[in-house]
């Protein structure tokens, strides 16, 4: 058996465990390696990053088919850009839009897919399962502390921070706060 570098130069006896002596993940260029597989993922599968943040990587196409053009998207007024589309015009008949978004975010190694087209999410799992295990554990509950819920009527996402808020009142001991009545000042002099 060879003996990767990063174990004990000890040749290991049958039935015994390798030890490591160092750990990946905290090496002085692991979350740098990490950040640059994971943008040479991305853009491989022809996401782009923005300029304004390099933790966020977007594609969009075409779910057109009697338009083979990309529309110019805007991403500030994006939502108000796309246009609903008839199935029989569909490239992805579940793509309901003329446009087919797939935006990734990362925070080290927590990442978001937001899009509105579920074969793009499939397909981008499998392309970042070819290099790395990319646990898809469905729609956000919580990621970084706070709570996602998603209106399945109107689309519309709230955030939560309460469990976190509830946590440092029980830690500063101010469980239940008592109120105080401040006055304000109509006009300062």
């Amino acid at each position: 058996m060879n003996v990767p570098f990063t174990f004990c130069n000890k040749q290991p006896k049958h039935g015994k465990i390798l030890a490591s002596t160092c750990t990946y993940y905290t090496q002085a260029y692991g979350p740098l390696s990490w950040y640059q597989l994971w943008c040479t993922l991305c853009t491989s599968f022809g996401l782009q990053r923005l300029v304004t943040d390099g933790c966020v990587h977007i594609k969009y196409v075409n779910n057109k088919k009697s338009t083979q053009q990309l529309p110019e998207i805007n991403l500030n007024n994006m939502a108000k850009l796309l246009k609903t589309l008839p199935i029989h015009d569909r490239i992805y008949s579940h793509c309901p839009h003329d446009t087919a978004i797939i935006i990734v975010v990362t925070y080290v190694d927590d990442n978001l897919v937001f899009t509105n087209c579920e074969t793009m999410r499939q397909q981008f799992a499998a392309h970042c399962n070819k290099r790395v295990r990319f646990n898809d554990e469905g729609p956000v509950r919580w990621y970084l502390g706070t709570q996602y819920d998603r209106d399945p009527n109107t689309g519309a996402v709230s955030a939560s921070q309460k469990l976190y808020i509830n946590k440092l009142l029980t830690r500063w001991h101010m469980q239940s706060p008592t109120a105080i009545q401040l006055r304000y000042l109509a006009q300062a002099s």
